[in-house]
C-alpha cells in the first residue's frame, strides 16, 4: 500500500498494515514539484529518486546556505523532468531531520 499526504506515524502504519495484511509506504512530494522522495523497504528513511530530482537541505534562517548532515533545514528541490511547468529550487517549507 502507497499512502500520500502528510508524514505517516507508525502507529498508523502498523495498524494499517495488520489490518489490510500489506506492507505500507509513505509516498512523499508535494501538488508543485511531484513526489521526489519515497520510503524504501525498510521504512525508516527518506529517499530522494535521484534520476528525477535534485534535492538540496538549506539553512533555516537564510533558506540559501546548505547544511550538514544530521542537521536541521529546508528541503528544497529542483524537478529535472518538468517540461510543463519547470521548478528551480522549490523550497518544500518543511523542517526536515
Amino acid at each position: 500500500m502507497i499512502c500520500a499526504g502528510e508524514p505517516m506515524p507508525e502507529s498508523t502504519r502498523a495498524r494499517l498494515e495488520e489490518g489490510w495484511g500489506a506492507d505500507v509506504y509513505d509516498h512523499i512530494g508535494g501538488t508543485e514539484p511531484a513526489a521526489g522522495r519515497n520510503v524504501f523497504p525498510k521504512k525508516r528513511a527518506c529517499h530522494v529518486i535521484e534520476p528525477y530530482f535534485l534535492h538540496e537541505m538549506v539553512d533555516l534562517e537564510t533558506m540559501s546556505k546548505p547544511v550538514p548532515p544530521g542537521m536541521k533545514g529546508v528541503a528544497v528541490i529542483t524537478p529535472l523532468c518538468r517540461k510543463c511547468i519547470p521548478l528551480i529550487r522549490f523550497n518544500l517549507k518543511t523542517s526536515c531531520w
